[in-house]
């Protein structure tokens, strides 16, 4: 069995990396660099050609694939449109009869009247994905090249569901043997609270800071950190020193500096819808959890209670090892392809 993953995204590279682990030929192409320097098997590097040449090039790649690969795993991605493959370029492979998966990944399906009809006052969405008329479209015409999608979390079903004919739900992976854990420290007197927002207006970032601004005011005492525009590798040295790491607070569902976190042995601060608990999370995962309304008063209490955070950091080690261990989920991923394969 030889699988392409394409065309971009760290889960995708980390999901590639386990299923060669347990023996499936599986390949990682990025059509473009990614800006956090992730490595994948193969990296196009579109961005360094002109509209003309990137079409050409997607065209031959594409055509190669579909003579070389028996599967196609093909991740949709809120980034990189310009790279990203449109349904006439995916109909060389639709051709083939090979299985032609996609899995969302979040913003590119997002919308916000749905996000209100399900009770989440706070979800934004990111400004080129705010025209749902176009959303709808896009997913319109994906729902007619490929028949089976992929999501990692319950939250995004409402986005999908009624698109694809069959529609699986495989959690997000992490390489936990990369994250060594570092439990943080009951006896620090000050706790180094960390936040690393992809996109601020998506993430909550301005309710993250009114609410250090205001803690810094009245005089609690701890360090902040804001990580923003640094490679993967730096800003997980950064990971590793925080005792508070503050996810998501809009969205409703966790992230993957949730996962990431919770490998490394830190409290995590992230909001999740509470119609999530009893469709995707144990009402045991220990993840704080805050939304703009709330998360003052769960920082404060982290803040003062420097045995809570040494708790949820041992707790969410062995949560990320028991739910999200890449080897688990490629375990998963390889029985899905082989059932597809056998139907084809």
């Amino acid at each position: 069995m030889k699988v392409l993953h394409f065309p971009n995204s760290l889960p995708m590279i980390i999901q590639c990396n386990a299923l060669k682990q347990i023996g499936v030929d599986s390949t990682s192409v990025q059509f473009k660099t990614h800006s956090f320097r992730f490595k994948p098997d193969i990296c196009l590097n579109m961005e360094k050609m002109s509209g003309s040449n990137v079409k050409n090039l997607m065209r031959e790649f594409l055509e190669k694939a579909a003579n070389e690969y028996d599967l196609f795993h093909f991740h949709d991605m809120p980034t990189g449109i310009p790279y990203t493959p449109t349904e006439k370029d995916l109909a060389v492979l639709k051709q083939t009869g090979k299985p032609l998966l996609i899995q969302h990944h979040g913003s590119e399906v997002r919308r916000l009247s749905i996000a209100r009809n399900l009770g989440n006052p706070y979800v934004k969405v990111k400004p080129q994905w705010s025209n749902e008329k176009m959303l709808v479209n896009r997913l319109t015409q994906w729902g007619k090249i490929f028949d089976h999608a992929i999501i990692a979390d319950h939250e995004l079903f409402p986005y999908i569901e009624g698109f694809y004919n069959n529609i699986h739900v495989i959690r997000q992976p992490i390489d936990i043997s990369n994250f060594s854990p570092i439990f943080p420290d009951p006896d620090t007197p000050i706790p180094l609270i960390v936040h690393a927002p992809s996109h601020r207006e998506i993430k909550g970032t301005a309710f993250v800071l009114d609410a250090i601004k205001r803690l810094e005011a009245e005089g609690y005492k701890f360090n902040f950190k804001l990580v923003e525009n640094m490679n993967h590798t730096t800003a997980k040295e950064v990971y590793q020193k925080a005792d508070i790491l503050i996810d998501q607070i809009c969205i409703g569902g966790i992230g993957v500096l949730s996962l990431e976190g919770m490998a490394l042995g830190k409290p995590v601060l992230c909001y999740i819808r509470d119609d999530l608990y009893e469709k995707q999370y144990p009402r045991e995962i220990p993840i704080l959890n805050a939304n703009p309304d709330t998360i003052y008063e769960k920082l404060k209490g982290l803040i003062l209670n420097p045995a809570s955070r040494r708790e949820l950091g041992i707790k969410g080690r062995e949560y990320a090892e028991k739910h999200h261990d890449s080897i688990k989920i490629a375990e998963q991923f390889k029985s899905l392809y082989e059932k597809l394969l056998k139907e084809t």
